[in-house]
């Protein structure tokens, strides 16, 4: 599923599967069910991924990374990276180049927050006190060379705001970039956000269940994953927000083994 038609997309699939939650992460709202809210574009074709350690062909800072057997990537391009659990379309672990925070506006516009900007310190200030989420207890982290912050976020219990597109799922808009529209928070959706910091800018890695309770297992997954990342010295310039398109997906390229590096958890506030 890429960024740019998961605004919608992911709303379905909140619409479509149960919302329960685990029960170590913050409460969320709950949409309940009802019928599809729009179409979704086609997404990138996935790439089955063997056990190893393969690279990004596309994405800078170019990121090496370890998976176990039954992983593929979905979309490997310049400003974000999609990996998940074969098939599986509601867990994932994503990676954006140079994310902002997403506008507030009630309309949900494809345009950052003004004010905010791109360090880890500044995102999670500002997810910390944004209304409509319930967040963790930040923690300081290094992963792959990048130092930064992680952060959980839920959806607080009787959040009613959506946003037009949404067809009434409690929303909170969270990201955007030069390669997605928006990224928000939809309905019973849970999710770890990494924000790194860069020279120049930062590499957010988003660790995200879409309809909330596989966030436990997903994480427990996920973090030998992490754990493996590397990023190379080639980050180079970030493209502008403002020249936001749907990008193609890319492939992986075999390169050398990953070093470990340290992903502390973050234990959820209540």
């Amino acid at each position: 599923m890429s960024p740019a038609s998961r605004s919608i997309a992911l709303l379905v699939l909140a619409l479509s599967l149960s919302a329960c939650a685990g029960q170590s992460f913050p409460p969320a709202a709950n949409p309940g069910a009802s019928s599809a809210v729009g179409a979704t574009e086609a997404g990138p074709t996935p790439q089955a991924l063997s056990a190893g350690t393969h690279s990004t062909a596309n994405f800078r800072p170019t990121l090496t990374f370890t998976v176990p057997a039954g992983w593929e990537l979905v979309a490997d391009t310049p400003n974000w990276v999609q990996l998940r659990p074969a098939g599986v379309e509601n867990l994932g672990i994503y990676l954006f180049r140079d994310a902002r925070a997403a506008s507030q506006d009630p309309t949900c516009p494809t345009t950052p927050a003004d004010g905010v900007g791109m360090t880890s310190s500044e995102l999670t200030a500002f997810f910390r006190g944004l209304p409509g989420l319930v967040a963790g207890s930040p923690a300081l982290v290094s992963v792959g060379g990048l130092n930064g912050a992680s952060i959980d976020l839920g959806l607080t219990q009787g959040w009613t705001l959506s946003c037009p597109f949404a067809g009434g799922v409690p929303t909170v808009p969270l990201l955007m970039n030069a390669g997605i529209d928006r990224w928000v928070l939809a309905g019973g959706e849970r999710l770890r956000f990494y924000f790194l910091d860069l020279p120049a800018g930062n590499v957010v890695v988003d660790v995200d269940d879409f309809e909330g309770s596989q966030i436990d297992t997903l994480i427990a997954s996920s973090t030998p994953i992490i754990k493996s990342f590397v990023f190379a010295d080639d980050a180079g310039p970030g493209a502008s927000p403002s020249a936001a398109a749907s990008p193609a997906a890319g492939s992986p390229a075999a390169s050398a083994a990953a070093s470990p590096v340290v992903s502390p958890s973050v234990s959820a506030a209540p």
